[in-house]
């Protein structure tokens, strides 16, 4: 089974500084909610970008307020086991 432990992300929508989301010991997180405009949309481009679940580009994705490159981390447990995604504009899995 696939965990979910962690999430950061940069440099996507109106995020220029390193996000970071935990998530429970079920890999749940128990609520995203708030006002219009403060991001949650943008959490959930992060995770299909990094699991590779839409075919937005990183272009789209860019925040317009930094030229700096984007990027999602992605910690998990797999069967027991560590398992950590990072994705920019290439892919690494260890």
């Amino acid at each position: 089974m696939l965990v979910f432990k962690s999430l950061k992300f940069n440099n996507i929508g109106r995020y220029t500084k390193e996000q970071a989301l935990l998530f429970d010991s079920s890999g749940t997180i128990t609520q995203i909610v708030g006002n219009s405009g403060i991001g949650k949309s943008t959490i959930l481009k992060a995770i299909e970008f990094l699991l590779g679940l839409n075919d937005i580009s990183t272009n789209v994705l860019q925040s317009r307020l930094t030229k700096e490159t984007i990027y999602v981390i992605g910690t998990f447990e797999l069967d027991g086991e560590p398992l950590t995604i990072e994705r920019s504009k290439k892919l690494s899995i260890e």
